[in-house]
Protein backbone atom coordinates (compact mmCIF):
# COMPACT_ATOMS: atom_id res chain seq x y z
CA UNK A 1 0.00 0.00 0.00
CA UNK A 2 3.04 2.17 0.18
CA UNK A 3 1.89 5.82 1.45
CA UNK A 4 -1.38 4.24 2.80
CA UNK A 5 0.12 2.50 5.28
CA UNK A 6 2.95 4.73 6.20
CA UNK A 7 0.33 8.37 6.48
CA UNK A 8 -2.43 6.80 6.07
CA UNK A 9 -3.32 5.00 9.95
CA UNK A 10 -2.52 8.93 11.16
CA UNK A 11 -4.87 10.41 8.86
CA UNK A 12 -7.62 7.74 9.60
CA UNK A 13 -6.87 8.02 13.55
CA UNK A 14 -7.81 11.64 13.36
CA UNK A 15 -10.70 11.53 10.93
CA UNK A 16 -12.16 9.03 13.97
CA UNK A 17 -10.88 11.50 16.36
CA UNK A 18 -12.87 13.82 14.73
CA UNK A 19 -16.24 12.31 13.45
CA UNK A 20 -16.50 8.98 15.05
CA UNK A 21 -16.89 5.67 13.46
CA UNK A 22 -16.13 5.26 10.09
CA UNK A 23 -18.89 3.15 8.28
CA UNK A 24 -17.65 3.18 4.39
CA UNK A 25 -14.37 3.91 2.61
CA UNK A 26 -13.45 4.17 -0.78
CA UNK A 27 -9.86 4.32 -2.22
CA UNK A 28 -8.05 5.53 -5.19
CA UNK A 29 -4.39 5.10 -4.94
CA UNK A 30 -1.14 5.43 -8.10
CA UNK A 31 2.21 4.76 -8.68
CA UNK A 32 3.09 8.79 -9.86
CA UNK A 33 6.66 8.32 -10.35
CA UNK A 34 7.34 4.56 -11.62
CA UNK A 35 11.01 5.06 -11.13
CA UNK A 36 13.45 6.54 -8.66
CA UNK A 37 17.31 6.72 -8.61
CA UNK A 38 18.76 3.96 -6.05
CA UNK A 39 21.02 5.91 -3.82
CA UNK A 40 23.52 2.95 -3.33
CA UNK A 41 23.92 2.64 -6.80
CA UNK A 42 22.61 5.78 -8.49
CA UNK A 43 20.81 3.63 -11.46
CA UNK A 44 17.13 4.07 -11.42
CA UNK A 45 14.92 1.27 -10.01
CA UNK A 46 11.29 0.22 -10.28
CA UNK A 47 9.40 1.62 -7.62
CA UNK A 48 6.23 -0.64 -6.77
CA UNK A 49 3.99 0.50 -4.04
CA UNK A 50 1.94 3.79 -4.40
CA UNK A 51 2.81 6.82 -3.78
CA UNK A 52 -0.10 9.03 -3.92
CA UNK A 53 -3.91 8.46 -2.64
CA UNK A 54 -7.39 9.55 -2.52
CA UNK A 55 -9.62 7.87 0.30
CA UNK A 56 -13.31 9.05 0.75
CA UNK A 57 -14.47 8.16 4.07
CA UNK A 58 -18.40 8.50 5.67
CA UNK A 59 -18.51 7.90 9.20
CA UNK A 60 -21.41 7.22 11.31
CA UNK A 61 -22.29 10.98 12.19
CA UNK A 62 -23.41 11.44 8.81
CA UNK A 63 -20.12 13.48 8.25
CA UNK A 64 -17.79 12.57 5.29
CA UNK A 65 -13.76 12.71 5.29
CA UNK A 66 -11.48 13.05 2.15
CA UNK A 67 -7.84 12.30 2.56
CA UNK A 68 -4.85 12.93 0.27
CA UNK A 69 -2.23 11.04 1.02
CA UNK A 70 1.17 11.59 -0.97
CA UNK A 71 4.75 11.33 -1.04
CA UNK A 72 5.23 13.01 -4.51
CA UNK A 73 2.80 16.41 -4.32
CA UNK A 74 4.23 18.88 -5.67
CA UNK A 75 5.52 22.19 -3.80
CA UNK A 76 4.99 20.13 -0.38
CA UNK A 77 9.12 21.05 1.08
CA UNK A 78 8.89 17.63 3.11
CA UNK A 79 8.78 14.39 2.24
CA UNK A 80 5.33 13.59 2.24
CA UNK A 81 1.61 15.16 3.26
CA UNK A 82 -1.23 14.48 4.34
CA UNK A 83 -4.97 16.67 4.05
CA UNK A 84 -7.71 16.26 5.50
CA UNK A 85 -11.04 17.60 4.42
CA UNK A 86 -13.73 16.77 6.57
CA UNK A 87 -17.49 17.84 5.65
CA UNK A 88 -20.77 18.25 7.42
CA UNK A 89 -24.16 19.64 7.65
CA UNK A 90 -22.36 22.82 10.00
CA UNK A 91 -19.47 23.48 7.54
CA UNK A 92 -16.52 22.14 6.56
CA UNK A 93 -12.49 21.93 7.97
CA UNK A 94 -9.76 20.93 5.80
CA UNK A 95 -6.05 20.41 7.68
CA UNK A 96 -2.84 20.28 5.98
CA UNK A 97 -0.34 18.85 6.94
CA UNK A 98 2.20 21.45 5.58
CA UNK A 99 0.18 24.33 6.20
CA UNK A 100 0.44 26.30 9.50
CA UNK A 101 -3.74 27.16 9.70
CA UNK A 102 -6.68 24.86 10.06
CA UNK A 103 -8.90 25.92 7.31
CA UNK A 104 -12.63 26.55 9.07
CA UNK A 105 -15.52 27.08 6.20
CA UNK A 106 -19.20 27.55 7.86
CA UNK A 107 -22.66 29.71 6.82
CA UNK A 108 -21.09 32.71 8.55
CA UNK A 109 -17.56 32.29 6.36
CA UNK A 110 -13.77 31.38 6.15
CA UNK A 111 -12.00 31.23 9.58
CA UNK A 112 -8.06 30.59 9.71
CA UNK A 113 -6.87 29.17 13.30
CA UNK A 114 -3.31 27.89 14.20
CA UNK A 115 -2.84 24.28 14.15
CA UNK A 116 -3.72 22.91 18.01
CA UNK A 117 -1.13 20.29 18.66
CA UNK A 118 2.60 20.16 18.34
CA UNK A 119 4.23 19.03 15.36
CA UNK A 120 6.29 15.91 16.18
CA UNK A 121 9.28 18.21 15.05
CA UNK A 122 8.34 20.55 17.91
CA UNK A 123 6.73 17.96 20.11
CA UNK A 124 9.10 15.02 19.92
CA UNK A 125 10.45 15.23 23.65
CA UNK A 126 6.76 15.44 24.97
CA UNK A 127 5.89 12.39 22.67
CA UNK A 128 9.09 10.74 24.46
CA UNK A 129 7.84 11.45 27.48
CA UNK A 130 4.49 10.30 26.97
CA UNK A 131 5.41 6.84 25.66
CA UNK A 132 7.88 6.07 28.84
CA UNK A 133 4.82 7.19 30.73
CA UNK A 134 2.44 4.80 29.13
CA UNK A 135 5.01 2.34 29.54
CA UNK A 136 5.62 2.18 33.08
CA UNK A 137 2.03 2.11 33.15
CA UNK A 138 0.94 5.41 34.00
CA UNK A 139 -2.12 6.59 32.30
CA UNK A 140 -1.96 9.79 30.26
CA UNK A 141 -4.76 11.92 28.96
CA UNK A 142 -5.65 12.36 25.31
CA UNK A 143 -3.24 9.56 24.09
CA UNK A 144 -4.65 6.72 21.89
CA UNK A 145 -5.52 3.39 23.16
CA UNK A 146 -4.97 -0.11 21.35
CA UNK A 147 -8.81 -0.11 20.41
CA UNK A 148 -8.11 3.23 18.63
CA UNK A 149 -4.84 1.72 16.58
CA UNK A 150 -7.30 -1.49 16.10
CA UNK A 151 -10.21 0.58 15.07
CA UNK A 152 -7.61 2.59 12.44
CA UNK A 153 -6.40 -0.82 11.36
CA UNK A 154 -9.93 -2.12 10.14
CA UNK A 155 -9.94 1.19 8.07
CA UNK A 156 -6.74 0.52 6.66
CA UNK A 157 -7.64 -3.37 5.93
CA UNK A 158 -11.22 -1.39 4.25
CA UNK A 159 -8.90 1.06 2.33
CA UNK A 160 -7.01 -2.23 1.29
CA UNK A 161 -9.83 -4.23 -0.03
CA UNK A 162 -11.06 -0.97 -1.89
CA UNK A 163 -8.07 -0.56 -3.76
CA UNK A 164 -8.62 -4.36 -4.80
CA UNK A 165 -11.98 -4.18 -5.81
CA UNK A 166 -12.29 -0.77 -7.51
CA UNK A 167 -15.41 -0.16 -5.04
CA UNK A 168 -16.51 1.46 -1.95
CA UNK A 169 -16.39 -1.08 1.09
CA UNK A 170 -18.88 -0.85 4.31
CA UNK A 171 -17.38 -1.57 7.15
CA UNK A 172 -19.72 -3.54 9.70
Amino acid sequence: LGVISDLGPHAIDLVRWMLGDVTEVTAFARTTISERPDPGSGRARQVTNHDDADVQLAAQSGATASLTISRVAPDTGVPGGITIEVLGDAGWIRVDSNEPDVVIGTASGIERRPVPVRSFQDGAGAQIGDFVRVARGEHVDGLPSIDDGYQAQLVMDAVARSLDARESIHLG
